[in-house]
């Protein structure tokens, strides 16, 4: 049961660093772009991920967890290569919906292995629906980027 415990713990932290990745990398997006319907979409979906964290860190609290208050390595990087496009390319929506479509393919797959473990089933539930709520978004972002790069 503890090893269960520890486990459960593992992929909480792990799911919130990646939200908190994704929450980062939306607001860094919404604050490169001009378009003003994708700045309020991204600003929409950046507060979405600080909901799913809110909602992870509660779970890990209930364990007797201090939550993670940053993302990982991998998405501060990606924040990064989004900042320096943008500066390179002057807010260039191709580039920066490509970096947001990569994370949140990273999202979606980390969601998919974190449904594989085993779960309480309340956590479950909540992975589930974060996971449908994700995998929403990356649809809506793989289709504007075939918007964009198609004009």
């Amino acid at each position: 049961m503890e090893t269960e415990t520890i486990m459960v713990e593992e992929v909480l932290r792990h799911l919130i660093e990646i939200c908190h990745d994704d929450q980062c990398g939306f607001g860094t997006a919404a604050e490169s772009v001009s378009n003003s319907a994708l700045k309020a979409e991204f600003f929409h979906y950046s507060g979405q991920f600080g909901q799913f964290i809110a909602d992870l860190e509660r779970e890990l609290r209930n364990l007797g967890q201090t939550p993670p208050t940053h993302g990982t390595v991998v998405g501060a990087l990606r924040r990064g290569w989004m900042h320096l496009a943008t500066v390179i390319t002057g807010s260039d929506e191709v580039a920066i919906l490509s970096a947001i479509l990569k994370a949140e393919q990273a999202a979606v797959d980390t969601y998919a292995s974190a449904l594989d473990a085993p779960m309480p089933d309340a956590v479950q539930e909540m992975l589930s629906a974060q996971y449908s709520h994700i995998v929403g978004i990356r649809n809506h972002i793989q289709t504007l980027c075939d918007r964009v790069s198609t004009d």
